[in-house]
């Protein structure tokens, strides 16, 4: 009954946002008080297009270099001969792939550690990249690139979860706009120690701060990257004993009722530091169930499709040819994202031994 479904959480494809044929318009057609939110884990993929003009060449040489060593079987097999012969940690480069989220910054954070051994790997085809890592500028750039990347993907690795909601979510992303604020103005003062690979080969400070610093300031103005949710008119939810702001045409009066007798119940005021944030709620719901309703309805929208790419992930997992059976993949895949354990009894049969 889509009269039940209180939000639909999507990636922007214009199959679910179109506002014709659209899986949203069609389901608000149902329920027009849905609540639509776009996935937060996305905006890495987007950056990726806010990148400056100095710049870009230098991440589709990254991708070509890669393509040029993985999709060709001979050099994909003497280069982890090369990484052997060398001593280096890593032996092979990541392949970049668009649909996933953390690709591009292990991409590059690999390419630049196996910088020297491509360096020395032998190109007799078409181009020569050798001659890019023997570039300091060229390096320079791409460690930049690995830097910036590897913040996005701490940033998106934090909101993967089953226990992300918009209140979480919506903290860690404006806590990365004031962090990306904070970077520009150390990048004025050609502080470079937010980003460790970049500091490390800063050659000419002067010229660089200013390409990272236009890079910086066009990220923080293309805010709508970033989701803009506001949630401070919840902060009654987060701490309903500290807020003090009651807003009268967000609460009714039964509401704000409850709240000011929820403030004075010391019993659950202890309760409140030991359990989580939507477990309290769903404990407060017996005495206050008016307001703990209300609370309960800002953790049930996704704030990303985590859950969606996981269920992706474990298909293509399950679909192998080591499976034991040719089935259908619906009870593999409902014991893989079930959060109810499963019980599993095997049965073993033992030999038996006959004597004479």
């Amino acid at each position: 009954m889509w009269e039940n479904c209180t939000s639909v959480c999507t990636d922007g494809a214009a199959a679910m946002v179109g506002h014709t044929k659209g899986f949203v318009s069609r389901v608000k057609e149902r329920n027009p008080d849905l609540i639509v939110t776009h996935c937060f884990l996305h905006p890495e993929a987007l950056v990726a297009k806010t990148l400056p003009a100095e710049l870009v060449p230098f991440l589709d040489d990254v991708v070509r270099i890669v393509n040029f060593v993985k999709t060709r079987p001979l050099k994909s097999r003497i280069f982890p001969s090369l990484c052997e012969e060398m001593g280096v940690e890593h032996k092979a480069l990541l392949l970049h792939t668009e649909v996933r989220w953390l690709s591009r910054g292990k991409v590059l954070t690999r390419v630049y550690e196996l910088r020297e051994e491509l360096k020395m790997f032998p190109t007799n085809e078409r181009s020569d990249y050798s001659n890019l890592f023997a570039s300091d500028e060229w390096c320079a750039k791409l460690a930049y690139l690995a830097d910036i990347f590897h913040h996005l993907n701490e940033l998106n690795t934090r909101m993967q979860g089953r226990n992300e909601n918009l209140l979480t979510s919506t903290d860690k992303i404006n806590g990365f706009r004031l962090k990306v604020h904070l970077w520009q103005q150390h990048v004025q003062r050609a502080n470079l120690g937010m980003f460790p690979l970049t500091d490390k080969r800063q050659s000419n400070t002067a010229a660089w701060s200013e390409v990272i610093g236009k890079h910086l300031k066009s990220l923080e103005e293309k805010s709508f990257y970033f989701s803009s949710a506001s949630t401070e008119c919840f902060d009654w939810v987060r701490d309903p004993y500290s807020s003090v702001t009651v807003v009268g045409k967000d609460m009714t009066l039964q509401e704000q009722e409850e709240r000011t007798e929820l403030k004075q119940d010391r019993g659950l005021k202890l309760r409140f530091a030991d359990l989580p944030l939507d477990s309290f709620w769903l404990t407060a719901a017996k005495e206050f169930p008016i307001l703990a309703n209300k609370a309960v309805l800002t953790f049930l929208p996704f704030p990303t499709t985590y859950l969606c790419e996981v269920s992706f992930s474990s298909t293509t997992a399950i679909k192998t040819k080591n499976r034991e059976r040719l089935r259908a993949v619906e009870e593999e895949l409902r014991v893989c994202l079930s959060s109810i354990p499963a019980r599993l009894y095997v049965h073993l049969n033992r030999p038996r031994f006959h004597t004479d």
